[in-house]
């Protein structure tokens, strides 16, 4: 085990060892394995540039172990300009599928105090994760780096670990959905459109969100209608039009969805994609209102004060005979 003493460079000849030593176990771990795959033997020939072709493709469809050398190459310079972002990527990739090796390495990235991405509480939530699944070189690591850290720190980790593992879930919701929203099925791409829109389980994408809405809208998902229309009034991953937007509201309201009867309102108070009406406006106000959403009874309350009975009226008279089609 590493001693700490009172000198940093005492601490970074520990981590960079560490790290080594954490390159020599992988490699010896996946010869056993990966011998038939054309990468990882070039990568132990030491032909780092045709490894990198070879591991980039593996890597990219998801292989752990690929993602694992890939990220050491970059780390290393191995047939790469060194370049820490794209090995902390691949790395990070690796990890999140519970390759130990992986996380120890990430780590230990994070605890290089000298290094251009050093986080201590990054550090220590990816040793935690490690020792967790039997990582047991991550527990001399972890020591040495609790010296330095201060319990705030060691909190900050610990809350970090807990969203991490909560960000997992949606990333397992992203793996089960995306290929069910690749063969056609609308519910499943209105879902993954949702993750996109959110950031969770995948980077946030307001263009791919837009996207797969359009797709489950298109086969009359009313909830991805109404998504598509707000991002079409907002100008969100696509370009603002609100005209569209009106539309894809209507089609969404008319199968009863409560925002799109409510955002349709909206449009027609401020003539934005339609012409101007408040009497319609407040008419959706109303439909809206009655299946309990707490800002249209708000906006019904507002107009009412303003228009006349009559048109008060006509608003009602239009709202009961709005034809609603549950599909």
């Amino acid at each position: 085990m590493c001693r700490i003493g009172n000198e940093e460079r005492s601490m970074k000849r520990c981590l960079m060892a560490s790290i080594l030593l954490v390159g020599m176990a992988i490699l010896a771990a996946g010869c056993a394995t990966d011998s038939n795959q054309n990468g990882f033997k070039a990568y132990r020939s030491g032909d780092y540039v045709a490894a990198k072709q070879e591991l980039t493709a593996l890597a990219e469809q998801g292989d752990d172990q690929a993602q694992l050398y890939l990220g050491l190459m970059y780390r290393d310079g191995q047939g790469v300009m060194p370049d820490i972002r794209e090995a902390e990527k691949w790395l990070q990739r690796s990890a999140e599928q519970e390759n130990v090796a992986a996380r120890i390495a990430l780590g230990s990235i994070y605890a290089d105090r000298q290094g251009l991405i050093h986080d201590d509480v990054k550090a220590l939530m990816w040793f935690n994760f490690a020792l967790v699944l039997g990582g047991s070189e991550a527990a001399s690591l972890r020591e040495d780096l609790l010296v330095r850290m201060t319990p705030v720190q060691v909190k900050e980790a610990q809350q970090l670990g807990r969203e991490f593992k909560s960000e997992k879930y949606y990333q397992s919701m992203v793996r089960e959905l995306r290929p069910r929203a690749e063969s056609g099925d609308a519910s499943s791409q209105m879902k993954l459109g949702g993750l996109y829109y959110k950031g969770q389980g995948v980077n946030r994408d307001y263009a791919e969100a837009a996207r797969l809405f359009r797709l489950a809208a298109e086969q009359g998902d009313p909830y991805a209608q109404s998504n598509l229309a707000y991002m079409c009034e907002h100008g969100e991953g696509i370009p603002q039009n609100y005209r569209e937007a009106a539309q894809w509201y209507l089609k969404a309201a008319e199968q009863g969805n409560i925002q799109a009867q409510f955002f349709s309102g909206g449009l027609y108070e401020k003539g934005q994609g339609v012409p101007q009406d408040d009497v319609t406006a407040l008419s959706f106000y109303i439909l809206a209102s009655a299946r309990g959403d707490a800002r249209a009874t708000n906006e019904r309350d507002r107009l009412t004060v303003w228009l006349s009975p009559d048109q008060v009226a006509e608003a009602q008279r239009r709202a009961r005979e709005f034809k609603i089609t549950v599909k």
